[in-house]
Parts: C-alpha cells; structure tokens; sequence
C-alpha cells in the first residue's frame, strides 16, 4: 500500500520534472538537486501536515465498526484525489521555452500546489494507520528518483503525451480500492 501510494504521489513530481527538463539547453547537476530538495520538502510537510490531522481522530482507540468508517474514508479520498488527477491531466499545456537551468520559482510554486495532494494522502494515510516513517521514507525516496529520471526524459524527449501521466491517478485510485475492500473484509496476501 505504501508503495502504490508513494508511486501515485510522485507522478505528479514526475509531471513537474518532465516539464522542467524538456525545456532545458543543458542538465546541471545543482539544479537537479535543488529540485529534489524544494519537492522533497514540499511533498514531507504536507505529508506531516496530513498525518498530523489525522492524530485528532483517534483512530486507534475506536471501535473496529468506527475504525472501518474511517478506512472507507480513507478510501474515498484515495480514489477522489486518483479521479481529480486523471481529470487535471487534460488542463496540461506546454509552453515552448529554452532555459539553461531549472526555473526554482515555477518548481516551488508548482510542488506548493501538487503538495496538496499529498496532504489528503497524508491525512487518508494516518486514518488507516499506515506507519509514518515508512510513508516519508517512501515519499522522499520516490520524489528523488522521479525528479532525476523526470528531468532527463523531459531533456532528452521533450513534453510527453498526457497519458503518461495517468499512471499516478490510476495508482491511487487501486490504492483506494484495496483500501475499501480491506476495510469490509476483504483482504490481500502480500
């Protein structure tokens, strides 16, 4: 589940990071790593922010029929933030430009923004009590990764087709599926 989760979230950072790269005249080194540090930090707060939201349910201490309340909760927000991604991807349009180094400033504003998914993530994540360190760690790892392999397809492929970008929607929205079918019973080995 942390993995499907932490792959859905970086879709967006993918998103972001092909956009980067494919308007690019050389990849540097610092602004790549700046990149993963902004997005990163971005991504972790909300994530804290989300789980720290969570904390006032309680949901450890309540009834199991309450807990599963939550979890389908949980559910839903998982499938809502996969369905308002698959409907975002279309608003997508490229602006040809050429620049010799990753613009900081659209990157920020842009992580800002793409971090609120990951707040109702964060939030979903701790009403089902998902353990928060793996979670973080998912998330860093992930946005790291995809921003490195983003910057480079953007730089050597330019803006890719739109359903590309699918993949992050549809993985949270099966996150929110298992989700809903483990909390009325249902479960999966593995």
């Amino acid at each position: 589940m942390i993995v499907l989760i932490g792959l859905g979230l970086a879709f967006d950072v993918f998103a972001i990071a092909v956009s980067q790269g494919s308007v690019l005249g050389d990849v540097k080194a610092r602004g790549i790593v700046l990149m993963c540090l902004m997005v990163c930090a971005w991504q972790v707060v909300a994530l804290v922010i989300g789980y720290l939201l969570a904390s006032f349910v309680h949901v450890e201490e309540l009834s199991a029929d309450v807990r599963m309340v939550w979890g389908i909760l949980s559910a839903i927000i998982f499938i809502a933030l996969g369905g308002v991604k698959l409907l975002l991807i279309y608003q997508k349009k490229a602006i040809p430009e050429v620049r010799s180094d990753i613009d900081l400033k659209k990157t920020c504003a842009i992580a800002s923004y793409t971090s609120i998914y990951t707040l109702f993530a964060g939030f979903a994540c701790g009403l089902i009590m998902l353990n928060e360190l793996y979670m973080g760690i998912m998330i860093c790892v992930t946005t790291i990764l995809i921003v490195i392999i983003g910057v480079y397809v953007g730089y050597r492929n330019g803006e890719l087709d739109k359903r590309v970008y699918w993949s992050g929607g549809i993985l949270l929205i099966i996150a929110g599926v298992i989700t809903m079918l483990d909390r009325i019973g249902i479960r999966f080995n593995g």
